[in-house]
């Protein structure tokens, strides 16, 4: 901690010179200065307030401040609150202060009496004047009041004292010295004062009280004090017993000038009972002490209304632009691989929302034309010949103005605006405030990050569910405060054997943030007939999900691409495949025979096996077409299935059982006449 230590007779101390040649009334950034000064010359921790005036006299911060440590002048101005028109207070135990606040002189001259008091940093107040001393031995010292003398109180541990309020201009630094070493006689005074203060790291032992500093030079007047902060001192400390503090007390008072106040004059001696009041009132308080903390939990918050019941909450219905795919106000979030066809995916859905056609999968649209912002990572001209070869409207797609920085320094000015700078990347979840002011100018119905952990902070860790949280929250409750539909883009992990659920890189907080989880990849060989790629749906939050996969075809477009006669490509979908799981899909194959991880589940091999043999008959023993398949796997070198995994391919396949008449334990396996697909659409 460093200090001007100069002397300060020579110097302007006045808050317009500390402050830049600022006016003291009317102007809203004199705190912000004032806190930066405060923080690069004095090093000490700043917090702001709200003014006193405005709060009927009471001191109360803006922000919670128990927690707060030291923040450099860069950090200060970066934060809002301070250039609002504030107060500015100093932490005084985080600031490694001691502060006796004096608003009785009298009072502290009769404390003080002939003990030496050192030149110190002093502060003007509304009502008196602060004393700012320096602690370095690691006590930490209760913030207190009225307990060393009337009218004179401590800030220490869990206390502030406020340096500057707009309406207080007689609340300023008279002496910029450097706060001196709390004195020993203070400093042994003060832990006695109601504080149970300890040494960081070594709690004192709990029966020794320095009985002799209590006493030592006890200024006339004073015996009151001194007695009532031994008795406290005691009690805090373990405990005393009746008969060994009446025994203390009449030592101390026989070793004092216990027959005169605090002007020489004579005053009757204390009585028995008024001794024995001192450790009584101590024990009474320090119960209460106990009380308060052994109270139930929550206590404190009992008057205040905290609940609701559910018969309060106003119903909303979801509000599709993709039915199940897509809903405003949430975010959906979708995986695939590099060369995926993900980016074709995310212009084809641009291109149907913005000119109203139907969404992949549906029959007919359910929405009008909308706006859609668009965060890439791409070069925008390419991202535009995307667009265009899948026919959006490009009037109706956004994105972030190169110079939006220029433009914020221009509507709030340099300042302001460049003390925000953290908070003017397009990074979440510190960014995630500029983001949806762009996404509300636009008036866009649904936003789209591609991919999502360009969008990220450096200190955000992406494998860790609070990190990643932390860093959706702020748009995810934007977005739902606008009702605007969101799709976050990710690559998936390199472990082609994981679930689908499980292959999207980073944490599950990502798909869990979301309220609908989407993967993308390339068919297996043996789905070659259906397309290319596929588009499934994991988990839907909402509603029972999507079974199956949109297959779908990356085609030239007519828009051209390179100077050597490419063109660009472009989505052509196909029909709603039920046999394709999602596992399937990220399991796949890459399109040249080699196999990225186990072959397609045994469920859906056993479908293709049932489909062949309904071919043949339309009834089988069900003995024998459990045999029948286990041989069919056999020959694809499958060793075995397990019943429940045949089981369940049956019922996905529509057969029913038919027991045999006379046959006791006997059945057969029916095949539907004609299969109908399940539609999309079923509830």
């Amino acid at each position: 901690m460093v200090a001007h230590s100069a002397s300060s007779a020579n110097r302007d101390l006045s808050w317009p010179a500390l402050t830049g040649k600022r006016e003291l009334r009317g102007s809203t950034g004199i705190g912000l200065s004032v806190a930066c000064w405060i923080s690069e010359t004095l090093e000490f921790a700043v917090v702001p307030m709200w003014p006193i005036a405005k709060m009927e006299g009471r001191k109360v911060p803006l922000e919670k401040w128990k927690e707060l440590d030291y923040r450099t002048p860069l950090e200060i101005r970066r934060d809002s609150k301070f250039r609002m028109k504030c107060g500015v207070a100093v932490l005084a135990g985080k600031s490694g202060l001691v502060v006796i606040d004096i608003d009785s002189e009298s009072s502290w001259d009769e404390f003080v009496g002939m003990q030496d008091m050192p030149r110190t940093m002093e502060l003007s107040t509304h009502s008196g004047r602060q004393l700012i001393f320096r602690d370095d031995t690691g006590i930490t010292f209760k913030t207190q009041g009225g307990q060393l003398a009337r009218g004179v109180d401590v800030r220490g541990r869990g206390g502030l004292f406020v340096v500057y309020d707009p309406g207080q201009p007689e609340r300023h630094f008279t002496d910029l010295t450097s706060p001196a070493e709390l004195p020993g006689w203070l400093r042994a005074a003060i832990p006695l004062a109601g504080t149970r203060g300890h040494r960081k790291g070594n709690a004192p032992p709990r029966k020794k009280v320095d009985v002799e500093a209590i006493v030592r030079g006890i200024p006339p007047g004073q015996h009151h004090d001194r007695l009532n902060a031994l008795a406290l001192a005691l009690v805090n400390r373990g405990g005393i017993s009746d008969q060994a503090w009446y025994d203390l007390a009449t030592s101390v008072l026989a070793n004092s000038r216990e027959g005169t106040d605090g002007k020489g004059n004579a005053r009757d001696p204390f009585s028995d009972a008024e001794i024995m009041d001192f450790l009584h009132t101590a024990q009474a308080k320090r119960r209460e002490e106990i009380a308060a903390e052994r109270a139930e939990p929550g206590q404190k918050y009992r008057d205040a209304q905290l609940t609701r019941s559910f018969d309060s909450v106003t119903e909303e219905d979801v509000i599709w632009l993709w039915e199940r795919y897509l809903a405003c106000g949430f975010l959906t979030q979708l995986d695939g691989e590099k060369g995926q066809a993900k980016t074709f995916i995310i212009a084809d859905v641009i291109a149907r929302a913005t000119t109203g056609r139907a969404m992949p999968g549906e029959e007919e649209s359910i929405c009008d034309p909308i706006d859609v912002f668009y965060f890439a990572e791409d070069v925008p001209a390419q991202v535009r010949k995307r667009l265009r070869a899948a026919g959006a409207d490009l009037s109706r797609v956004h994105l972030p103005d190169p110079d939006y920085v220029d433009a914020i320094i221009r509507a709030k000015g340099a300042t302001e605006a460049l003390a925000d700078e953290e908070d003017l990347r397009l990074l979440l979840p510190d960014g995630a405030g500029v983001m949806l002011e762009m996404i509300r100018q636009s008036g866009a119905a649904l936003v789209i990050w591609d991919p999502i952990m360009d969008y990220l902070q450096e200190d955000i860790q992406t494998g860790i569910d609070a990190s990643v949280r932390r860093a959706l929250d702020p748009i995810a409750r934007g977005l739902e405060q606008l009702g605007v539909a969101g799709l976050s883009v990710r690559h998936m992990n390199k472990d082609p054997k994981a679930a689908a659920r499980h292959r999207g890189g980073g944490s599950t907080a990502f798909q869990n943030r979301a309220r609908v989880h989407l993967v993308t990849g390339r068919l297996a060989e043996e789905y070659s007939e259906c397309g290319t790629f596929g588009l499934a749906m994991v988990d839907n939050n909402f509603t029972r999900r999507v079974d199956g996969t949109l297959a779908f075809d990356v085609v030239d477009s007519d828009i051209k691409l390179d100077n050597r006669g490419n063109m660009i490509g472009k989505i052509e979908w196909h029909d709603l495949e039920e046999d394709i799981t999602t596992d399937t899909l990220t399991r796949g194959s890459d399109g040249e025979g080699n196999g990225k991880g186990p072959r397609p589940d045994k469920r859906n091999m056993i479908i293709h096996i049932l489909d062949e043999m309904g071919k043949q008959k339309r009834k089988w023993d069900a003995a024998e077409a459990k045999q029948h398949i286990l041989e069919k796997l056999s020959e694809m070198g499958i060793d075995g299935a397990n019943p429940a995994t045949i089981n369940n391919a049956r019922k996905a396949s529509w057969i029913t059982t038919q027991s045999r008449k006379g046959d006791v334990g006997k059945n057969d396996w029916v095949w539907p006449v004609n299969r109908v697909p399940r539609q999309r659409n079923d509830a």
